[in-house]
């Protein structure tokens, strides 16, 4: 339970009481560590898969980055690519291609499939990566 007590004063300004109020928050506990552990578990497995993924906001900034992903953009963690656009992490030419798709699956709502793009790694490697 949770409350919370707000004094009452008299003309002159005496505490004569409390107003208070009692919210019963067990079930809200509950689902808070239920989405918490569905929440690890998420991260756990795409952590896991070999695949790149990740997640933008509406400004194309990466939110969520797998380790695949991470180590694609050539960086040791999450942190160093949270918050920055593909203009950040790659080369202007891809990240302008990485940014087309982007704003088509933002205007559109509509994933981008069956197409193969290039970038570098961090040993300036080209690689292929392809969405399906």
């Amino acid at each position: 339970m949770m409350g919370q007590a707000i004094p009452e004063t008299n003309s002159e300004n005496q505490i004569v009481g409390y107003i208070g109020t009692i919210t019963e928050i067990t079930e809200i506990k509950r689902a808070e560590e239920s989405l918490k552990h569905e929440r690890n578990l998420f991260r756990v497995l795409i952590d896991n898969l070999p695949d790149a993924i990740y997640v933008k906001d509406s400004e194309c900034r990466k939110t969520i980055a797998n380790v695949a992903d991470v180590r694609n953009m050539g960086k040791q963690s999450e942190t160093e690519v949270l918050g920055k656009t593909d203009f950040d992490l790659y080369p202007a030419e891809i990240a302008a291609g990485f940014y087309a798709d982007d704003l088509s699956v933002i205007q559109t709502g509509r994933s981008v499939f069956n197409k193969e793009e290039f970038f570098f790694d961090k040993d300036g490697k080209k690689k292929l990566a392809s969405y399906f």
